[in-house]
């Protein structure tokens, strides 16, 4: 990590050194505009879809041909297309999710904001897959519509991204043992590292319950509070601090039945930590593939130009 902060300190870019060509993944991404509303994100973002872009397709044909299909959720789906400062408009996890060939058997997707379903419901319609698509809280919904995926022998691939600690260990709970007596659905979580650190860190009066309720649901148990009282003894470092969250959250993933956990941070371009991407699965293959996806995306980063 020092290497690409002491890069994007000197002006290089971090994916400048990769050399990576990027134009058969650039062509899975782009989303001609259609005049409805895009979601402006970091350019950081373009780590998560290159990282479903390059796994995915491996998923979705393995799936169907041992199996005959695969199911789809996006927890956190926003209105579908993204747009970053540098570059024009690219699928969101959502649609990357309904545009793969083959493509999921059903897909369900939740987004919170009204405008951004009615939005999402109008991109989705082109797509093949049988799609519900809800308003509402994700750690509220999924439990109660994981029903909708009806055929147990089918795997799951669940996109868990949201804006900060706002996802509930309930809910990666109930998308693990959703498959009972099976192996459980593949996540991909977003993790907000930095944002467990700050959390932990809060000690002002009036804000310390709040702040307590929001990782004991982060976590589902007591497991950060020895370190946010180490914290609170200015005994740790920010950065140790969310080593140990990160840490901790993997092994809780892993006593869910996930053999396989994997993370990789995505930075800014001068280098600062934004948050972890978090992979879980108990498949063989699949563990494989996203091994491999991860080594395509992650240097930083990566140059997509749509």
């Amino acid at each position: 990590m020092s290497h690409i902060r002491a890069a994007a300190q000197q002006g290089e870019r971090p994916w400048q050194r990769r050399g990576t060509d990027y134009t058969g993944l650039n062509r899975q991404l782009a989303w001609a505009d259609d005049g409805r509303p895009v979601r402006s994100v970091g350019g950081w973002t373009r780590d998560k879809l290159a990282l479903l872009a390059y796994y995915l397709p491996a998923f979705a044909k393995l799936c169907t041909d041992k199996v005959g299909g695969w199911y789809y959720l996006d927890g956190f789906a926003a209105n579908g297309v993204n747009r970053t400062q540098e570059f024009p408009l690219a699928k969101g996890t959502a649609l990357i999710g309904l545009s793969q060939s083959p493509p999921p058997t059903k897909a369900l997707l939740i987004e919170r904001n009204h405008d951004d379903v009615e939005t999402l419901r109008a991109r989705s319609i082109p797509f093949l897959t049988e799609t519900l698509v809800l308003e509402g809280d994700a750690n509220e919904l999924i439990p109660k519509q994981l029903a909708f995926f009806d055929l147990p022998h089918l795997p799951g691939f669940c996109v868990l991204d949201p804006e900060g600690l706002e996802l509930d260990w309930t809910t990666i709970q109930a998308c693990a043992e959703h498959r009972r007596g099976r192996t459980p659905y593949e996540l991909l979580i977003y993790f907000s590292t930095p944002g467990a650190a700050r959390t932990g860190a809060v000690q002002a009066a009036g804000y310390v319950e709040k702040t307590e309720a929001r990782l004991q649901r982060l976590f589902g148990n007591e497991s950060w509070r020895e370190v946010a009282q180490q914290q609170g003894r200015r005994v740790l470092a920010p950065g140790e601090a969310s080593n140990l969250y990160l840490s901790m959250y993997e092994s809780q993933l892993r006593n869910l039945g996930y053999t396989t956990v994997l993370s990789r941070p995505s930075l800014r371009q001068d280098g600062v930590l934004v948050y972890h991407m978090v992979f879980a699965s108990a498949n063989e293959a699949g563990a494989s593939i996203m091994a491999s996806a991860f080594k395509r995306a992650y240097g930083s980063q990566v140059p997509l130009q749509f």
